[in-house]
């Protein structure tokens, strides 16, 4: 899933930029992780924290809309890219947003979801580039690495 997310950003670089798809992307993964968090998981429910939490986002939201904003005339993606870019983008929030509150639910702590996660990585990578060998060699490090790590924590 966060490979997919990971693709889905990439891709969203491509087509409109780095600079609107990095504030969309990441304020859409902050509202629905704070829903998610106030929907299954019960959280701010200390006094004042739900409207401060929902107040906090109006600005991030807010950011976001003005960094990806386009005039529609000069330079810059056609009426095309940047619909094909948001779309990618929102995507690749959901997937993002999505996967540390499926990790949550389902129990699974941090060192034993990063292993897998790499992996994926790994294998999203093979499928996506020409140039393997060297990033094969510094995911599998990345997975021995994540690996010590959930051994040394578990003990």
């Amino acid at each position: 899933m966060w490979s997919c997310g990971q693709i889905l950003v990439l891709r969203g670089f491509a087509t409109w930029g780095v600079s609107r798809t990095m504030p969309v992307t990441t304020a859409l993964q902050l509202v629905l992780n704070g829903v998610i968090g106030i929907i299954a998981f019960g959280e701010w429910r200390a006094p004042g924290a739900m409207p401060l939490g929902l107040t906090a986002l109006g600005p991030v939201i807010l950011g976001a809309v003005a960094c990806s904003w386009n005039e529609g005339t000069g330079a810059g993606p056609t009426a095309a890219q940047r619909r094909t870019g948001l779309t990618v983008t929102i995507g690749s929030a959901f997937m993002y947003g999505l996967y540390p509150s499926i990790l949550r639910g389902a129990g699974v702590s941090t060192p034993d979801a990063l292993a897998p996660m790499s992996i994926g990585l790994l294998l999203g990578q093979t499928r996506t580039r020409k140039e393997t060998a060297v990033t094969v060699v510094g995911v599998v490090a990345a997975v021995i690495g994540v690996v010590l790590l959930g051994t040394a924590s578990s003990r």
